[in-house]
């Protein structure tokens, strides 16, 4: 899917996902070691990002759709939370080898290069979800 496919549907002022998140990431964010430096991959309105920064994470949010990404930073702001935003598509990002304590991603699919960066990217006790 392009990236007007994306702004069209985070521009309603509905969230598309809703803004809690991801069960799975709920119910395994215990694994992640406090305080840790986190990137979410594709995180589009920020429901998983916003999250794990209430959690007391330093989170980095990358998406390719400007519309969730400022939606994403106005939920932070709602909670008085901070989360970095990054709009680029993942394809032209390289994420920084031994850079990360967790990696999240939820999207329905992602190339494969970006799945060997991820290995590369955590550090040696890392996780990805």
């Amino acid at each position: 899917m392009d990236k007007n496919f994306w702004d069209t549907r985070y521009s309603d002022s509905e969230y598309a996902y809703g803004k809690e998140p991801n069960d799975f990431l709920k119910s395994k964010s215990g694994l992640i070691k406090l305080n840790s430096k986190i990137l979410c991959l594709a995180e589009g309105e920020g429901r998983n990002a916003v999250f794990l920064a209430e959690l007391g994470h330093d989170v980095t949010a990358i998406d390719y759709s400007k519309e969730g990404l400022n939606k994403l930073k106005n939920f932070a702001s709602s909670k008085n939370l901070i989360v970095h935003t990054i709009c680029i598509d993942l394809n032209d990002y390289k994420i920084e080898a031994g850079a990360w304590d967790a990696i999240i991603c939820f999207p329905n699919s992602l190339r494969t290069s970006i799945f060997k960066q991820v290995y590369n990217g955590l550090k040696e006790d890392g996780v990805f979800f």
